[in-house]
């Protein structure tokens, strides 16, 4: 296929999302949008409504022809032999794969998507209307249910221990295989309570889940949290998931029996802690003297980092507050240029 016409087709199912979005169902894609949250849903109680609309409208924002075209001018691709990529999903948050299907697509190559149980609903309803739309997709994408074979390349996410495994199983392919990542948080000196809110977000969007959520806040040595967290309270319907208020109250006991100092605004718990991952419903702070000091630390642990949210810094990993949850194109998971990876081979 032609990179014009994948854009075409990515380009119409950004826009029924945005229609289903705002509620329009005369669109054609409607219903199946819709059926397909549906399930999401049910198969996954951390899976809210709201949560998976939040995943859909960061996707229908990239699907935009300008940014598309701006995002591939950079790549040059195959056009003779398309590869199989074999490409193995995380579950932790609604469609979290999109952008592995949408680069080796963008790529002219074929996608053999192994799905997380956890997320089966909304990635084959995207390839579902992307045939229906052009039917060449067809020979484009397939999933595999069982065992992967015959592939070229390997993408894979998961856990620590499941990239071990991955690398282990797909060594001899050219691969990439992604583990856990967290992101964190700099509140400075000057930063207004709209920086708070907005950091509310990074942190408690998706509940926490995701490698961009904020599971970590570093502090100035004097910082008064208490109004950081009053910040935070337009965000207590997290609490409303069972899921999540099971995890709020079990980490609140363990602290109240172990007499661990916290703080605590009724659906998060607020511990001093020098580690960047948090249990969930927990968010670690850190106090700092030197901003310059705290850069360097952050730097040196970039590796293990996937955001750094800050209203001072941009560029690199350093994103504005109530961005994390909504990257751009350019913004790669673990920081490894996919596009360029795919157009390697």
């Amino acid at each position: 296929m032609k990179q014009e016409e994948i854009i075409e087709t990515f380009v119409i199912l950004g826009q029924n999302i945005k229609s289903y979005l705002n509620e329009d169902s005369t669109v054609r894609y409607f219903n199946k949008i819709k059926t397909a949250v549906n399930s999401s849903r049910i198969n996954n109680s951390w899976f809210t409504e709201f949560f998976v609309n939040i995943s859909l409208k960061s996707i229908e924002s990239i699907l935009q022809k300008e940014l598309l075209e701006k995002y591939i001018s950079n790549y040059k691709f195959s056009k003779k032999n398309p590869k199989k990529i074999a490409v193995i999903m995380a579950g932790n948050i609604p469609a979290v794969g999109f952008r592995d299907f949408l680069d080796v697509l963008l790529s002219a190559n074929i996608f053999v998507g192994k799905l997380s149980s956890k997320d089966s609903n909304l990635i084959p309803c995207f390839a579902e209307i992307l045939i229906e739309i052009n039917p060449k997709f067809s020979d484009y994408i397939f999933f595999e249910e069982e065992f992967l074979k015959n592939f070229d390349a390997v993408i894979a996410t998961g856990s620590n221990n499941s990239a071990r495994y991955f690398n282990h199983y797909f060594g001899k392919y050219p691969s990439i295989i992604r583990s856990n990542r967290n992101s964190v948080a700099i509140i400075h000196k000057l930063d207004d309570t709209s920086n708070f809110e907005n950091l509310g977000e990074d942190i408690f969007y998706y509940f926490g889940l995701g490698c961009r959520s904020v599971s970590k806040i570093y502090v100035p040595e004097n910082f008064d949290l208490v109004g950081l967290i009053d910040a935070f309270n337009a965000f207590s319907y997290v609490a409303e998931n069972t899921k999540y208020f099971n995890n709020y109250e079990y980490n609140k006991a363990i602290y109240l029996i172990n007499k661990v100092k916290h703080l605590d605004n009724g659906f998060a718990l607020f511990k001093e802690d020098s580690s960047i991952i948090s249990p969930i419903s927990v968010i670690h702070y850190e106090k700092y003297v030197h901003e310059d000091d705290l850069l360097k630390k952050l730097m040196l642990q970039k590796f293990n980092l996937q955001a750094i949210v800050s209203s001072k810094f941009v560029g690199e990993i350093f994103l504005k507050p109530g961005n994390s949850q909504f990257p751009k194109l350019t913004d790669f998971a673990d920081n490894v240029d996919v596009l360029k990876f795919l157009s390697d081979l």
